[in-house]
């Protein structure tokens, strides 16, 4: 029989890591040094899309040979259909092929799928490697590039794979908006609404008055405004990350409005939703779902439905049926620790969460599903998604 003196051994292993996400104009440029300086010692591998490569690779290989960077380029076809293990896979076959060790670093240099597949992968090679992300689109530049989190997608269902696993750098350029169509440019609008829904109604009324021209204008004009919205965006979203940067503080997340139900709407469609139309028609329903408990005005939610439209956005869907919102409902609480905390709104930039889904189930989600509706075949919105959701859901199960 053992005998031991003491039984029980406490270990700590607390990590603490910082990063900066920089605001840059022109880093593909020689005379800009913000990405040559963070690299330059370094053995780099650029992971890119076709479509990024296509508008930018000849220019960044150039900077490279210009700089005198060790640094190589690989082309994915990554899209949230191709978000898998597969394509997470490839980065590391490729890490491989050119031997890259833990002071070496990968790049993400494309979307916010980009982004995720670049992070998953940097946090497996060699139990973890340094990672940049220079991300090309909107979304990726106001939300899912200047996050802690990766994520690939896993049986029909969106990110339920993934690591918390932040970034060393973030180089965001503005510039490369520019080549972005006014269909991808909306999905980001989705996200910098989300923000000012639950942070600051005066970046809300500025989308009011600038968001149409900053969408026709590839976000360059009013040129005072563009700077604006995206600094304010990335400003809200770093210091809502920075209090739970882990969610392992709390599972009550001011970042989650509009991503209780849009994950399974995405994978319900096959992801022919793209994440930002599924956000904002997320944020339709859960502003019709704040009326109905009488917490908004209506008023107030057709404000924020007629802002979504008006930046191009869905704001309803065939797929946005009872079932899915109840499958969605019990989902988001086995993934915040057995609340619901739904993000609803008692007045534009006045957040508050219901934490039971007892609150919102039965009429009062069905009477907001069916007035959504109304909204939607009034604004001819939405995509055209024939696929059975119940057939969906027992596919995921």
């Amino acid at each position: 029989m053992f005998t031991f003196t003491n039984p029980r051994h406490q270990m700590s292993c607390e990590l603490k890591r910082e990063y900066h996400v920089n605001f840059t104009d022109g880093i593909l440029e020689s005379t800009s040094s913000l990405l040559t300086q963070t690299v330059r010692h370094n053995r780099v591998l650029v992971i890119t899309t076709p479509t990024v490569y296509k508008h930018y690779g000849e220019r960044f290989v150039r900077l490279a040979q210009e700089q005198g960077l060790d640094l190589v380029f690989e082309v994915l076809s990554l899209t949230e259909q191709t978000k898998t293990f597969e394509s997470v896979e490839k980065i590391c076959e490729w890490s491989q092929h050119y031997n890259l060790g833990r002071s070496d670093i990968l790049i993400a240099f494309g979307g916010g799928v980009c982004s995720d597949a670049v992070s998953v992968a940097a946090s497996l090679i060699r139990r973890g490697i340094r990672h940049i992300r220079i991300p090309t689109t909107l979304i990726g530049q106001i939300d899912a590039a200047i996050g802690l989190k990766g994520g690939i997608n896993f049986r029909n269902h969106k990110n339920y794979l993934g690591c918390f696993y932040p970034p060393s750098d973030v180089f965001i350029d503005p510039g490369f908006l520019g080549t972005l169509n006014r269909e991808s440019l909306s999905h980001g609008f989705a996200e910098i609404v989300k923000m000012a829904l639950v942070c600051d109604a005066e970046l809300f009324d500025k989308l009011q008055c600038h968001g149409s021209s900053l969408l026709n204008s590839s976000f360059t004009q009013p040129a005072d405004a563009a700077s604006h919205v995206i600094e304010r965006a990335v400003q809200l979203m770093l210091k809502e990350l920075r209090e739970n940067p882990y969610e392992n503080i709390t599972s009550e997340r001011l970042v989650d409005m509009g991503h209780t139900f849009s994950p399974y709407l995405e994978a319900a469609s096959k992801f022919s939703i793209q994440h930002g139309e599924a956000v904002a028609i997320d944020m339709a329903l859960t502003s019709l779902i704040s009326v109905e408990l009488g917490l908004l005005q209506e008023r107030d939610a057709h404000t924020i439905i007629n802002l979504l439209s008006n930046l191009g956005l869905p704001i309803w869907s065939p797929l946005m049926t009872s079932e899915l919102c109840s499958f969605s409902i019990k989902e988001a609480a086995l993934h915040r620790r057995g609340n619901l905390n739904l993000i609803v709104l008692e007045g534009i930039g006045r957040p508050r969460f219901i934490k039971s889904a007892g609150e919102v189930e039965g009429g009062v989600l069905d009477r907001a599903l069916a007035k959504l509706a109304v909204h939607g075949e009034r604004m001819m919105q939405g995509p055209e998604i024939s696929r059975n959701c119940v057939d969906w859901m027992k596919d995921t199960g």
